[in-house]
């Protein structure tokens, strides 16, 4: 109902504006009309939009308390409203198009927003948890993406700047031995004089005196 309205207020419809004043009515009261979910059968919202603009001529049925069902005449008349007289043409203009579809989709959205922010803040945790370097979540790391830069900003901001950033250790040479050697490493020993082990060095069993080994 309240997309049908922002609808309505473009002046596009060419509907009056007592039409739009009573829909703000409605949606003032909190009368809320009764749509089947089921049973639809027909191109567009028509069926829906019937059984959803229907009570403001007085036709067909508005939600009550509990879940229950009231005439909508009743509805009106507790709120001091009349049944509205619809002008030319503005019946036509409250079933067409699809507003229903618009509005769910706006509620849609809104999940949606909720869970992307559940994402994220989990994304953020886990970059701070871990000290991951930030900054691969630099804004301009989106490359001209807006939405991209937006989402690296909001990460990196969650997460915070790194205490004590982390960079990896550059292997050192060791002086008479190959780039990264350990002291310990058959390339430390060679350049020391010493023999490396061979491929098998150290797996051959021992010879015992006065007995073969087989």
């Amino acid at each position: 109902m309240a997309v049908r309205l922002l609808t309505f207020l473009t002046g596009d419809a060419a509907v009056s504006d007592g039409l739009c004043q009573r829909l703000a009515d409605l949606l003032n009261y909190g009368i809320v009309p009764a749509v089947p979910e089921a049973g639809a059968g027909t191109a567009g919202e028509i069926t829906q939009l019937a059984h959803a603009f229907g009570p403001l001529a007085g036709i067909g049925r508005v939600l009550g308390p509990g879940g229950t069902t009231r005439p909508a005449g009743e509805a009106l008349h507790d709120h001091g409203l009349a049944e509205f007289a619809l002008g030319p043409k503005e019946g036509i203009a409250l079933i067409q198009g699809v507003p229903g579809a618009t509005g769910l989709a706006v509620l849609r959205l809104g999940e949606a927003a909720a869970l992307a922010s559940l994402m994220e803040a989990a994304a953020a945790l886990s970059i701070a948890v871990i000290r991951a370097p930030r900054d691969p979540y630099l804004a301009a790391c989106g490359r001209g993406d807006e939405v991209l830069a937006g989402v690296l900003a909001r990460l990196r901001a969650a997460a915070g700047d790194e205490p004590s950033p982390r960079s990896l250790q550059a292997a050192g040479v060791v002086p008479g031995g190959r780039a990264g050697a350990h002291p310990g490493s058959p390339g430390r020993r060679a350049a020391r004089g010493g023999r490396p082990p061979g491929p098998d060095r150290g797996h051959r069993l021992p010879r015992l005196p006065g007995r073969a080994v087989h």
